[in-house]
């Protein structure tokens, strides 16, 4: 972290550089505490950061990290990016296994005689 808001945002900008000056504008009439006048600065990229991990994982860490929130993934978007591709489809798997499979024609439900139907005797007789 930064020593203060604004060494804080010059070490975002080292990496991720500085936002385009439209955004900079739209930055600016939101806040009323800040300057938003900084140098223009390309950052060194966030691979260089994460250089062990698939690509994937930057490209899902680089668009969740999108000045503009307009551009920038929602949690929704991010759990279908591509790199929860795996833990989607185990989790798939699990259901399936966890749902049990019905014989065409049949139904799901249980039959009344095996939850305390009719056709069991009854206790009270």
């Amino acid at each position: 972290p930064g020593t203060n808001e604004l060494d804080q945002i010059q070490k975002i900008h080292n990496i991720l550089g500085t936002p385009p000056a439209e955004l900079l504008a739209k930055m600016k009439k939101r806040s009323q505490h800040m300057d938003f006048n900084f140098p223009s600065k390309e950052g060194t990229g966030i691979p260089k950061l994460i250089p062990h991990v698939s690509p994937d994982c930057v490209d899902l860490i680089v668009k969740l990290l999108m000045y503009n929130p307009d551009d920038r993934l929602s949690a929704r978007q991010a759990l279908r990016h591509p790199y929860f591709k795996d833990l989607r489809e185990a989790e798939r798997r699990q259901k399936a296994l966890m749902t049990p499979e019905v014989a065409p024609g049949l139904s799901a439900q249980p039959s009344a005689s095996l939850v305390g139907g009719a056709s069991q005797p009854s206790s009270l007789g």
